[in-house]
């Protein structure tokens, strides 16, 4: 053999461990999603597109270096179960689950398969976390909401409805005027807000889709804002950390919305002080 061919094919042999250590180091990533809402729904398509975009500033890109399994239940509970069957199938990266239903389904099916969650309350009571600073298992996330913030509701209620005496809660089916963060509530939402607004009642939700779509008003977190904060954790997953380690996040950013054309049809006046307060006045 000829020294010029000699040193090129021994480069070459020298070089291919190192390709074979970017192309390993460059393996496609999966991760699985399950939602709680339609695929259609609009609140559906600013969710996953926040997550997505977040996923890429921290370089992880759909198609080059993860892929993303989607599953949308439409707040049917059966759904729930077949799709977290589906996702623990397809032996994801980790998974990111919305809402209760959404992780009790998927906890059924896997204790090794990294989860992270969005929008569950008291994950604690709940069985999915040992505790807030260390989860334990293979789940964590971030949490909605705290109970003390549902006197924080009721305060702002009266300050606007102070007639009221007398507070119905929906939670899944059942009750009206504040509609706790659900997915039920949030699919249904349009069903809810028409059913109040018939019965004159002033509605209260968390997220704002609720005074959007007509309530009076909402207070609490931002749930697009929680979507993009979840890519953080799965991409410290998929960069080797463990959920077991990584503390349940509370939310500490809260916002008031207030829908003043349904104040004006329920005859209700917003005192000033409180639309100084808010974040977003819908006219």
């Amino acid at each position: 053999m000829k020294r010029r061919g000699f040193i090129a094919v021994t480069a070459g042999m020298a070089a291919w461990p190192l390709a074979g250590h970017a192309q390993q180091a460059e393996r496609l990533r999966r991760v699985g999603v399950l939602m709680p809402y339609a695929e259609n729904d609009p609140i559906t398509r600013a969710f996953v597109t926040a997550f997505a975009q977040a996923l890429e500033r921290f370089a992880w890109v759909e198609g080059k270096n993860i892929r993303i399994d989607y599953r949308f239940a439409s707040g049917d509970p059966a759904l729930f179960k077949t799709y977290a069957a589906e996702l623990v199938g397809l032996s994801p990266d980790a998974i990111l689950a919305s809402s209760p239903p959404a992780v009790a389904a998927l906890r059924e099916q896997t204790r090794t398969i990294p989860i992270v969650f969005v929008l569950v309350v008291d994950p604690v009571g709940l069985g999915f976390a040992q505790s807030l600073a260390r989860p334990g298992g293979n789940i964590t996330g971030f949490s909605g909401y705290d109970a003390p913030m549902m006197g924080k509701w009721l305060q702002l209620l009266k300050k606007v409805a102070p007639r009221v005496s007398r507070v119905a809660v929906i939670f899944n089916p059942g009750g009206s005027l504040l509609t706790l963060p659900d997915s039920f509530n949030a699919t249904h939402r349009d069903a809810i807000i028409a059913a109040a607004s018939r019965l004159s009642l002033p509605l209260m939700g968390l997220i704002d889709i609720f005074p959007r779509a007509g309530a009076l008003m909402s207070y609490g977190i931002d749930p697009v804002d929680l979507y993009a904060q979840a890519a953080s954790y799965i991409d410290r997953i998929l960069k080797g950390a463990s959920p077991a380690d990584l503390p349940v996040q509370q939310p500490t950013k809260f916002s008031l919305v207030i829908n003043l054309k349904t104040a004006r049809a329920l005859g209700l006046t917003v005192p000033p002080s409180m639309l100084d307060l808010a974040d977003e006045v819908i006219e």
